[in-house]
């Protein structure tokens, strides 16, 4: 059981499933008002709030909340399920990995402990606050420039030769990231960061290894796909080129044939 007070729900988990959604709307290009988005990241905060009551372990609340919001958003902004799904997670997978990066360092540069800032809860609403503005500072960048993964053409040569291994790249890192989160809820009060260092660095230098490898080999199909692509370009074109090569001489033939002829019948003059 997580209890959270519910001014805590107003004031972390609601903006926390806000940036959430809007984020993940951003990413994929899907438009919602901003009337739906906040219903909805309200719905799923209150969710939350009531699902902690539950004796559940702490942090799997997370994988119970998602679901909700994923059919919530589906619903209310009349979303195909798939897209839905897509947007949430992209969002959880860009705050998982947000809140990793800034939690450990802004309390490195407060001086406060992780598993203080986790039991006062002035210093929970405080703790992700850089990371909020960050990510809301993302989302007006990606919002006014239009980027989103549908802007990507995968027919483009660079996207099909690097899409994959990227792609492969990020799920590595994101399982990663997932993995790290939930153990780090599951169990804050134990958590200590000289204790999971060595675990936590060598699952990542594996995962990271692992991906580096399956993409070079994909990089070197790609290239190869690449470079046999070229090989049939030049053929082409030069079976092309003999065929009109061909035709030519066969013109050219044709017209001394006619030559010869008007000159053994003695039209010497016409043939010139």
């Amino acid at each position: 059981m997580d209890k959270m007070p519910l001014y805590m729900i107003l004031l972390q988990s609601f903006p926390e499933t806000l940036i959430l959604i809007y984020i993940g709307l951003a990413l994929t290009g899907a438009k919602l008002s901003n009337k739906k988005v906040i219903f909805v990241a309200l719905a799923g905060a209150f969710f939350s709030y009531f699902i902690r009551g539950f004796p559940i372990p702490p942090g799997s609340n997370v994988f119970i909340q998602l679901p909700v919001i994923v059919i919530l958003l589906s619903i209310t902004g009349q979303l195909p399920l798939w897209l839905a799904l897509v947007s949430i997670i992209l969002g959880f997978l860009c705050v998982s990995f947000t809140e990793m990066l800034f939690i450990p360092l802004t309390a490195a540069i407060s001086g406060i402990s992780i598993q203080a800032a986790l039991a006062d809860p002035l210093c929970r609403i405080l703790f992700p606050l850089p990371e909020f503005l960050f990510l809301t500072f993302l989302i007006i960048y990606l919002r006014r420039k239009e980027i989103h993964i549908n802007t990507f053409n995968i027919d483009r040569p660079e996207i099909k030769m690097y899409g994959k291994p990227l792609v492969i790249l990020s799920l590595s890192v994101g399982l990663v990231v997932l993995g790290f989160y939930f153990g780090f809820y599951m169990q804050p009060e134990s958590l200590r960061l000289n204790s999971i260092s060595v675990v936590l660095l060598s699952v990542i230098l594996i995962a990271v290894v692992l991906s580096l490898t399956l993409s070079w080999k994909m990089l070197s199909m790609a290239r190869q796909e690449k470079l046999v692509e070229i090989q049939q370009f030049h053929i082409s074109n030069l079976q092309e080129m003999t065929q009109i090569i061909k035709a030519q001489r066969h013109d050219f033939v044709n017209h001394l044939q006619v030559i010869y002829g008007l000159v053994s019948q003695g039209y010497a003059d016409q043939a010139r």
